[in-house]
């Protein structure tokens, strides 16, 4: 993994506030997505993990055709292939899959299983996943 990383072109990382409006509305939309997965990957979204969704949602806007793509992706089936399209780079990738792992907090064997399944999508390697797995339990 390292080798293939040395020798892949390096992109420059990005943060948010350096994305044009289109590129950081799908940057948003990825992480929500990414979100909207992992609390529902035990088969129900809890109390808690809604609001953490929605307060998160509230915060980039306040917009009915929000809430109504929100809807849309809790009635969409799980696929982490699917989702791990969304990501345009490792950067993404990674900071989808550290999202995944706050929100999701303690996990049991659904959550845990799901997280494989992203990790595995994403292309995570298993040591930057271990990274971001005790970045998640630091906070």
């Amino acid at each position: 993994w390292q080798q293939q990383q040395a020798n892949a072109p390096q992109q420059a990382l990005r943060t948010v506030d350096q994305l044009s409006e289109p590129e950081a509305e799908g940057h948003s939309h990825a992480i929500l997505r990414a979100l909207i997965a992992a609390a529902k990957a035990d088969g129900r979204v809890d109390a808690q993990e809604e609001a953490a969704i929605r307060a998160e949602l509230t915060a980039h806007a306040e917009d009915a055709q929000l809430q109504q793509w929100l809807d849309a992706e809790l009635a969409r089936p799980l696929d982490a292939q699917e989702l791990a399209s969304a990501a345009d780079g490792p950067a993404m990738a990674a900071e989808m899959y550290l999202a995944s792992v706050m929100l999701v907090g303690q996990q049991d064997a659904g959550e845990r299983a799901w997280l494989d399944q992203l990790a595995a999508a994403l292309g995570l390697a298993p040591e930057l996943r271990a990274q971001l797995d005790q970045q998640a339990k630091a906070q």
